[in-house]
Formats: structure tokens, C-alpha cells, sequence
């Protein structure tokens, strides 16, 4: 690769990137953000909004020109800039710069570092499995780099529809395939990048899965500060999250949505829980925009950007209606609990019998038929949540936190807690029914989607675990 191949592909990593700031910049006003929240945020928003300025661009002209569209790009970063400018020296009270954010101890300072070298030196090991290894995930090459391809030698967005109508059409425009029906952004944002190219390159079309994690780590940390956490302790929640097997095998082998989903899912939540402790409109905008682009990159997006409607209107009620809406709820989980354990003991077939609660197929929006059946994959779960290498510890120390955090009365007090575990419940409930109540439960037998699955949420789970964590320190000061 000449050195002017090297530049253009470097703008056309960066410049959605600096589109996606300017749009934070633009947005936010409030300066209890955090520029590392800006700069993490921002990654994810910028390469959604180019994957809708494609599809807006594809329209209005009959091929794409990676320059011509770099150009509306950069005009289009330059203006959101230009709009988002204000006038320096205002106060902030939230660290904002890495000075800012630095341990104030020296032992701190020097574990921080090392924390960050090893952060650094695995991100540079990743990248060189990306530009090494070709396309060689399962799902990069089988549902999403088609697409991309496709795209890339018509310049041009040419439609993909099912196998019928492709069969009926036999005229060469248009193609099919076995995700011909899944949301665009991902084989967009490899088509971008091959566009940069000019042609195909199995390994640079997945650079932006390099900066992904990069972007996610930069969003939980700077959201982590936000919310008044030592930033030694933020950065060990980024290691943690960072550091785990499966989310490095999603970025060494790239190509696949689940960990643009776990970005968008998890950036989201982390906005939403700050909003519910501090009631910043900035932070619900954040969450709002993040939950948003979860359904361009998964259809499963939907599931999750509506998990987050709950604890929303949670955030909006008064106190009367809370407490009727909490006696609801026990009520319900009491009902389900005892379902699920007649179920399991014989006594009632509450899924699918005649006499049950659920119909033996349920039709869901987006999603489609699925069939209902309950299976006790719990062995299964478990060994792969912890005995396998995929999660290193984490589950053991997502637990460890919680006892330590929960087990003090005057944390389980805190009336932002309680909607965050809420949230944390609510998404593994949806886990739970993805495996345990339908036939998806063979994912989880032979450890495939189950992982995955779980990948997405487990950003929102961590950072659940640090404000814990961090109540109790707080609480356990207060009394010291």
C-alpha cells in the first residue's frame, strides 16, 4: 500500500468519526459531558449518520465517488462544527481532559498507566489480526460482506430481495441472499471503506471494528467520570470490559453487527442511567439517539432500543404512580416465577398446553413467527457464562460487585438504583426468553448466539456493576 492509499483510508476512517463529534458537539450542551463521552459517543453516531448520507446520496445519483460524497462529508462536519462552536472559558464542572482525569495518588498513577499500556498494546495486536487475516467470521462472509461487495462493483446501492422475487426478476439488478432482508448499516460501513480502496480488500473493508472497542471504551470511561468515579476505578471497568475474550473475537475477526449492536445498546443505557440520577436532558438525548441507531444495525436493535421505554417512563412518573406500577410488577414476577416452577415440576405445560398462557407460535414485528417451548438449557448457560474462556471473569466479578454494593442498606436506598437494576433484569429476562422459551435454545446448546446475545448487553451490565460499586464506596466514606 503507497502512502497515498494509506491517507485515503485514513480519512475515510476519521472523517465519520469527526462528522459523529461534531454532531455531539452540536447536540450537547451541558458540561457535565465528558469530552471522552463526545469522542466515544460520537464514533458510533458518525458512522450511523454516514450510512444514512449513503442512502441518501444512492437517490439522488446513480453511482457513488468516494470523493464526491468525502466532500459532502466534510462539508457537513465542517457546518455541525460551526453550529456546535461556543465560546471557551465556560465553567465545567466534570473532568473533561486527561489532566483532569488523572489519579491524584502516585501508586494510582502508575497502576493507571500500566492499565492503559496494556489497553493500548492489545488494541495494536488487534489490528494487526484485522489487516493480516482475510474475512473469515461465519456471518462477515455468509450475511454482510456480500452486500458490501455487491455494492462495491456497481457503485451503487442495487436492491437485494428474497430468493422468489430475485428468481422472478432475472434481470441482473437485483440480488439475493441469506440476510437479503437485514438492516444496511454494517455492509454499508465496509462498503465505505472499500470505496476509499477503490477496490476489495477482505481485511481493510473491517478497520472500523479496530476503533470500535476504542470508542467503547472511551464512552464507558468518560460516563464513568460523569458519574464521580475515581478514574482508576473507571479504568479498570474499561479493562474489564475491554479485556474479554469474545469482545476481542468480535474485533480480531470482524465483520459481524453484535458488537456495533453492544455499542449502540450499551451507550444508550449508560445515558439513560444518567439521566436518572442527575435528570441532564443531554444524557436522555444521548440515550434517545443511541437507541435509535440500534435498529440500523440489527433487526434485534428494536428489542433493545425498546427495553429502554420501560425505565424511561419509569424516569417520567410521579410517586403515586410508581408505587402502584412496583406492586404490578411483584405481582407479575410472582406469577411468572410460579409458572416457570409448576412447569419445571410437572405440573402445569403453562407454554404451550391448551389450558397454558402462551400460544405454541407467537408472530412478533420485524422478528417473525417463533416457535414457543420451554428448555432447561441451564447447563448449558452455565457452562458458558463460567467455565469457558469466552468471559474470562467477568460474571464472577459482575456478582462479586453486586454483593458488595447491594448487601449495604444504604446503597439498595438509592432511588437511581433501583430502575438500573431493573434495566439489567429486564435485559437478561429477554436473554432468558430468547433461549429458555423457544426454540432458540439450540444456539445455546451448542454455544454459538447465546455469547453473542449476551455480548450486547453485557457494556450496560458493567457499567450497572461500577455505580454499584462506586455507592458503596461512597457509603462506606460517608460513614468513615
Amino acid at each position: 500500500m503507497t502512502m497515498t492509499e494509506a491517507t485515503v483510508l485514513l480519512i475515510a476512517l476519521i472523517l465519520p468519526w469527526l462528522m459523529g463529534v461534531g454532531l455531539m458537539r452540536l447536540l450537547l450542551r451541558s458540561p457535565e459531558i465528558s469530552r471522552c463521552t463526545t469522542w466515544g459517543y460520537g464514533y458510533v453516531a458518525g458512522f450511523m449518520l454516514l450510512t444514512l448520507i449513503l442512502r441518501g446520496y444512492a437517490g439522488w445519483a446513480d453511482q457513488h465517488h468516494f470523493w464526491s460524497i468525502a466532500v459532502l462529508l466534510a462539508g457537513v462536519t465542517a457546518l455541525l462544527m460551526l453550529l456546535g462552536w461556543r465560546p471557551s472559558g465556560r465553567p465545567r464542572e466534570a473532568p473533561h481532559g486527561l489532566a483532569d482525569a488523572w489519579p491524584r495518588e502516585a501508586w494510582q498513577r502508575v497502576a493507571f498507566v500500566v492499565l492503559l499500556a496494556v489497553l493500548l498494546a492489545r488494541l495494536l495486536d488487534l489490528t494487526l489480526e484485522v489487516v493480516w487475516q482475510p474475512l473469515y467470521a461465519w456471518d462477515a462472509w455468509a450475511a454482510w460482506a456480500p452486500k458490501a461487495r455487491v455494492w462495491l462493483e456497481h457503485r451503487a446501492l442495487v436492491p437485494f430481495v428474497d430468493m422468489e422475487a430475485w428468481v422472478e426478476a432475472g434481470d441482473g439488478l437485483r440480488y439475493t441472499g441469506v440476510a437479503w432482508d437485514y438492516p444496511p448499516a454494517v455492509p454499508l460501513i465496509q462498503y465505505w471503506m472499500a470505496l476509499s480502496l477503490g477496490e476489495w480488500d477482505d481485511s481493510l473493508v473491517n478497520l472500523p471494528w479496530v476503533l470500535l472497542p476504542a470508542a467503547l471504551g472511551l464512552a464507558l470511561y468518560g460516563q464513568a467520570l460523569t458519574w464521580r468515579i475515581s478514574p482508576l476505578l473507571a479504568l479498570i471497568g474499561v479493562y474489564c470490559l475491554l479485556s474479554l475474550p469474545l469482545l476481542n473475537a468480535h474485533t480480531g475477526l470482524p465483520g459481524y453487527a453484535d458488537l456495533w449492536l453492544a455499542a449502540g445498546y450499551g451507550m444508550a443505557s449508560m445515558a439513560l442511567f444518567q439521566w436518572l440520577r442527575t435528570r441532564d436532558r443531554d444524557q436522555l438525548l444521548l440515550a434517545a439517539l443511541m437507541a435509535a441507531a440500534c435498529p440500523l444495525i440489527k433487526h434485534e436493535g428494536w428489542v433493545w432500543a425498546l427495553s429502554l421505554v420501560p425505565i424511561t417512563a419509569w424516569g417520567l412518573m410521579s410517586p403515586p404512580v410508581r408505587a402502584a406500577t412496583k406492586v404490578g410488577l411483584a405481582v407479575g414476577v410472582v406469577v411468572i416465577a410460579a409458572a416457570i416452577a409448576l412447569d419445571h415440576y410437572g405440573y402445569w405445560d403453562w407454554y404451550v398446553d391448551k389450558h397454558g398462557i402462551l400460544p405454541e407460535t407467537l408472530v412478533l414485528p420485524v422478528v417473525g413467527s417463533v416457535q414457543l417451548a420451554y428448555s432447561p438449557v441451564w447447563a448449558a448457560v452455565g457452562k458458558n457464562l463460567l467455565w469457558l474462556d469466552s468471559w474470562h471473569l467477568l460474571w464472577l466479578a459482575l456478582a462479586a460487585a453486586l454483593v458488595y454494593g447491594l448487601t449495604d442498606r444504604g446503597v439498595r436506598q438509592l432511588s437511581y438504583l433501583a430502575p438500573m437494576g431493573a434495566q439489567a433484569a429486564l435485559a437478561l429476562s429477554i436473554v432468558f426468553a430468547i433461549f429458555f422459551l423457544t426454540e432458540n435454545a439450540a444456539w445455546a446448546r451448542d454455544y454459538t448466539s447465546l455469547n453473542r446475545v449476551l455480548l450486547q448487553v453485557v457494556p450496560m451490565l458493567v457499567f450497572f456493576g461500577l455505580a454499584v460499586l462506586q455507592a458503596r464506596l461512597e457509603h462506606s466514606q460517608a460513614l468513615g
